[in-house]
């Protein structure tokens, strides 16, 4: 099934690794692929900890995509997409397949959303994915089975806090 957690809210990848620690405790294969991230965030010291779950992260520059010059976008939506493709080439060996923030790169247009439909609809039936981010296409909302909506109400950020280790990555 396809489990969809987008929003401006934050909880979506915790909502994700909450779901793949469950598929790592009765011996799922995972696959974990961060688009946008660096790995640097607290969990995955402890998800490298068991011997089912791999794990991919991108190799991020030190700054926002939006602020790259032409170069650095292209050498990073490369690396995206590079991502993607060993998702692909890979995809058989893993019963949970976590696409962490895959909606905004798709909403960037550094993976096409018609390769991931159209990826989903293929292995939908055999796979389990989880896939976040924020504005999914409608197509998406459409092929998932479980979609939350994580609304942002009150963050310490709006305070002038910034994220925390342990709680915001």
């Amino acid at each position: 099934m396809i489990h969809l957690y987008c929003g401006d809210g934050k909880g979506k990848t915790t909502a994700g690794i909450g779901l793949i620690i469950r598929q790592l405790a009765i011996q799922k294969q995972v696959l974990l692929i961060s688009f946008l991230k660096d790995g640097t965030s607290s969990e995955i010291s402890l998800l490298n900890t068991f011997s089912n779950i791999t794990i991919h992260f991108s190799d991020m520059s030190k700054k926002f995509y939006f602020l790259m010059n032409e170069e650095e976008q292209e050498q990073f939506s490369q690396s995206q997409k590079l991502l993607f493709q060993q998702l692909i080439a890979n995809i058989d060996r893993f019963d949970c397949i976590f696409l962490d923030e895959i909606i905004d790169a798709c909403n960037m247009g550094i993976i096409d959303y018609m390769h991931l439909e159209t990826l989903l609809k293929q292995y939908k039936e055999e796979k389990e994915f989880i896939l976040t981010g924020r504005n999914p296409d409608p197509k998406i909302i459409q092929l998932s089975d479980y979609y939350s909506l994580i609304q942002a109400k009150k963050h310490p950020f709006e305070k002038g806090i910034a994220a925390r280790k342990g709680i915001e990555y």
